[in-house]
């Protein structure tokens, strides 16, 4: 990298990294999530039969005590929970708001895992013998069965989609997911870093997809950087481990704003600035560069 270059941009975040630090996008909030727990539900005989119990702020470790950390890199504001009986069924239900329908589907994607039955509520869902979990705007819902039983999947499957119907706010995934391709795509990797990716702390509010290239797995990734504050701590980074390697000089970031890093963990990593976002690919194969070059060049 030519050296004026790096310059302009140390000089460029040195004035605006304060301002853009720590700032998280804000959505308009839909309220309380306890008003989203009804006293019966109309499409399944079932009655609320506790209490509403709700949790707010720092208070989430009463709940649900060592899970709660995660839950509090995505802006967690309030948790709603409650019980319902009926029909030989037994639910328990939680509501959980979050600050952004952003960072409601940035921990949505934490709770998924790789092998996740997605069901088509809210934005997205996912389900198991014993639960339902989707999220829909700002939201992240949960509903657990006591026991393994047809009452009770039958009780989650309809009380579910008739919560969805009440809970408002967006069913679309956050905008960012949109500049990922869809080609060798691989269904429910769509994820939401607020923090730490790739365990480095200064990585926040990265989004990622993963992609089959062949028998060879991928990850794309990308994160707003309008200062290249981000950019430059990673070439810093990269720079004090000596784990910083030239990318061809095809490859179309901006200026010459990329490199090459990576780990014996996570391999390979090409990364670079493209329109103020910090964009990149994690993996190895013959076809990565290629595949990520594509994906550049279709940036609007």
């Amino acid at each position: 990298m030519r050296k004026a270059h790096i310059m302009g941009f140390i000089l460029i975040a040195a004035i605006f990294i304060s301002a853009g630090c720590g700032k998280k996008q804000q959505e308009t909030k839909q309220g309380d999530p306890q008003k989203y727990l009804p006293q019966s539900a109309s499409s399944i005989n079932l009655e609320r039969s506790s209490e509403i119990r709700t949790f707010e702020g720092q208070s989430l470790w009463e709940y649900i005590d060592g899970g709660a950390e995660l839950y509090y890199t995505y802006d967690f504001l309030a948790v709603a929970t409650a019980d319902y009986t009926g029909n030989h069924a037994e639910l328990l239900v939680d509501i959980y708001q979050f600050g952004t329908a952003d960072y409601a589907f940035g921990l949505y994607s934490m709770l998924r895992g790789a092998d996740a039955q997605l069901v088509a509520l809210g934005v997205e869902g996912f389900t198991d013998p014993l639960s339902i979990t989707f999220v829909k705007g700002e939201y992240v819902v949960r509903l657990i069965a006591y026991e393994e039983t047809d009452d009770n999947l039958l009780a989650l499957t309809n009380f579910a989609d008739e919560l969805a119907g009440l809970i408002p706010g967006t069913t679309s995934k956050p905008d960012m997911f949109s500049l990922f391709p869809d080609t060798n795509a691989i269904i429910a990797t769509d994820r939401l870093y607020a923090e730490a990716f790739l365990g480095s702390g200064f990585l926040t509010d990265v989004f990622c997809r993963d992609f089959a290239l062949g028998i060879d797995t991928v990850t794309l990734f990308v994160s707003r950087d309008e200062t290249g504050a981000k950019y430059i701590e990673w070439a810093n980074l990269a720079d004090s481990l000596k784990r910083r390697h030239d990318l061809s000089s095809e490859m179309p970031f901006d200026e010459d704003y990329g490199f090459m890093t990576g780990d014996s963990f996570y391999g390979p990593i090409m990364v670079g600035l493209k329109n103020n976002r910090l964009m990149g690919l994690i993996g190895t194969t013959e076809n990565a560069p290629t595949f990520l070059k594509i994906w550049l060049e279709s940036m609007p």
